[in-house]
């Protein structure tokens, strides 16, 4: 999150460290993006990295076990899976690679371990965190990210650890049912990113603005959250980073403008949303959403066909998003979801 202070404390691979700064800015945001790369629509690109990766994997694996001892070394592997596991092909491969992750660097939470490295809790928490947000409803994976919160707000070190709460506390409410720990969890969410001055914190704060709102049933407090996101995305836009492009704060700032759709506004309202959204749809998923948006089921089956290519995971998360729920019976989005993804 925080480009500055991260930068400081992740003495890696210039390649891991890029991507881990790309994927916690992605992780929390909206549903639909996994990876920058994995969603760029560049087909050559993501197998370049994809190829890369898994090259830097297996050094890094080696690494390990000439000194399997060192938090370091151990932490530099986490990394690489938690980096690795959305350019897989296969979705249980990036599961699996997220798990061990968890299960390397969980016993560094314990006693005098060095927990207080920022480094390990923010791979630690986004690990789990992508883990309960590719599997929503399975109670494992929610109670793997809960104990990450529990066990990072316990530490002496919390309140240096913004950002790492803030990732943790907004996945947790997008994926909790009971509305007044939802709320809670929101509001601490909100706590942990607001005195962060950078574009992955401010990009986060609108995606957890953006999650509450569409999540609300009430639709005074739901318009207060949307216009937030988007006063959010307006300060983000202004900012220089150089690991995340202005096309994905767009890209993300046009899937909350479609939620703002999906909630039924005033159509004079729904029809400018669109508009706005269009001009902003940068990455598969977003531009499958607006076509949904508008019930063009067919163009909305082949970006999503397309993108599937490189990103098997998006079956998964289509079928569960509302943006989808217009062409939802169609018999081609059908297919394409599977009966095993079916609603």
């Amino acid at each position: 999150m925080y480009h500055r202070r991260i930068a400081a404390l992740l003495p890696l691979l210039p390649l891991a460290r890029a991507l881990a700064l790309c994927a916690l800015a992605c992780l929390l945001l909206l549903p639909g993006v996994d990876s920058c790369f994995a969603a760029s629509g560049d087909a050559a690109k993501f197998a370049s990295r994809r190829q890369e990766m898994e090259a830097r994997l297996d050094q890094t694996r080696m690494a390990y076990k000439r000194a399997p001892e060192e938090d370091s070394s151990r932490i530099e592997l986490a990394t690489m899976l938690m980096s690795i596991s959305s350019f897989r092909a296969d979705p249980a491969a990036g599961d699996r690679d997220l798990l061990e992750a968890c299960g390397m660097l969980f016993p560094l939470t314990e006693g005098n371990a060095p927990s207080d490295s920022a480094h390990l809790w923010l791979t630690l928490g986004n690990s789990a965190a992508t883990l309960m947000r590719r599997h929503p409803g399975q109670k494992e994976h929610y109670g793997r990210a809960m104990l990450v919160l529990e066990r990072l707000r316990a530490a002496p070190f919390a309140a240096s650890m913004g950002p790492q709460r803030g990732l943790l506390c907004a996945a947790l409410a997008a994926h909790t049912d009971d509305a007044a720990k939802r709320a809670s969890l929101f509001n601490e969410a909100y706590a942990a990113l607001r005195g962060e001055e950078s574009k992955a914190c401010a990009l986060l704060y609108a995606g957890a603005l953006t999650d509450e709102a569409r999540l609300s049933p009430d639709p005074a407090p739901q318009r207060q959250r949307y216009a937030e996101a988007e006063e959010q995305f307006r300060r983000t836009a202004g900012m220089k980073d150089e690991t995340l492009p202005a096309a994905l704060v767009d890209d993300q700032w046009a899937l909350m403008l479609l939620y703002r759709v999906n909630s039924g506004p005033k159509e004079s309202e729904r029809e400018n949303f669109l508009e706005q959204a269009a001009q902003k749809a940068k990455l598969p998923y977003t531009k499958a959403a607006l076509a949904a948006s508008r019930g063009d089921a067919a163009a909305c089956v082949a970006i999503l066909r397309e993108g599937m290519v490189q990103d098997p995971g998006l079956k998964r998360r289509i079928a569960a998003d509302p943006l989808f729920a217009p062409v939802r019976n169609g018999k081609e989005f059908k297919e394409l979801v599977g009966e095993e993804n079916a609603p």
